[in-house]
């Protein structure tokens, strides 16, 4: 207790009265502690001769690793699971794992993922009714899961040089279902937020925002998109602005 109250206030020149009798009292917890107390063990300098010993146990009982050891990563991922030798485990790993890069990469295109988790529940649901788990499963999981993790592929089809102008296009196509008016109009969009994206904290100044909006507003009626859905999409561009640029 007085070596935890006096930790409390050093190194204040209060303490300094305290000091030696804190020594002192230091001194004699070292000589009982030797005296009476039976010396503990310390593994620690035995530590890789225990490990070593336990390591041989475990081969001697010719026990098999079950995951390799490297880091399996989303570009590694297919191939770490077709090595599964039951397929109802290799099909639930990919399944579950379509999912889950699904969620978290559909903020950057919700469009584009909200297509592909659509695809992928029509496939679980239908796998659901047949009850059945194969490789034709798999396959098809694997082809959701692939196209997830080829967005930028996707982007530079299209010929968009930036995640914003793809998910823009995404959004726009969703509603005119025109490849040519969404790539037009997404180009007019992004090349006029440029100049205001480029001011130092733009994302947080209302008048930025206003502008945008406005500048937004104008190319979509430009464009002919539905009057009722125009406040929606341009809401839905400066919340991807702010994420992208």
């Amino acid at each position: 207790m007085f070596s935890k109250a006096l930790d409390v206030i050093l190194p204040k020149k209060e303490a300094e009265p305290y000091n030696e009798d804190f020594k002192y009292l230091s001194r004699k917890r070292i000589m009982i502690r030797n005296s009476y107390e039976a010396p503990g063990h310390n593994l620690r300098l035995d530590g890789k001769k225990v490990q070593q010993l336990i390591d041989d146990y475990v081969r001697s009982l010719k026990i098999e690793d079950v995951m390799d050891q490297r880091e399996v990563t989303y570009n590694n991922f297919l191939g770490y699971a077709s090595k599964f030798k039951s397929e109802r485990a290799r099909t639930a790993l990919i399944k579950n794992k379509a999912r889950q890069i699904i969620r978290e990469l559909a903020p950057t295109n919700p469009l584009y993922y909200e297509k592909l988790r659509e695809r992928l529940e029509r496939i679980i649901e239908n796998e659901e009714k047949r009850r059945k788990q194969s490789a034709d499963y798999f396959n098809q999981y694997a082809d959701i899961y692939k196209e997830a993790l080829a967005e930028e592929d996707q982007r530079k089809k299209l010929g968009f040089s930036t995640p914003f102008e793809f998910a823009v296009y995404e959004e726009l196509e969703s509603i005119k279902k025109s490849q040519d008016l969404s790539k037009t109009t997404t180009e007019k969009i992004s090349n006029r937020l440029s100049e205001e994206t480029k001011l130092t904290g733009w994302k947080t100044k209302r008048s930025s925002e206003k502008k945008m909006s406005i500048d937004i507003y104008d190319i979509l009626v430009e464009s002919k998109y539905p009057e009722k859905k125009i406040e929606e999409i341009t809401q839905m561009i400066i919340d991807l602005a702010k994420r992208h640029l």
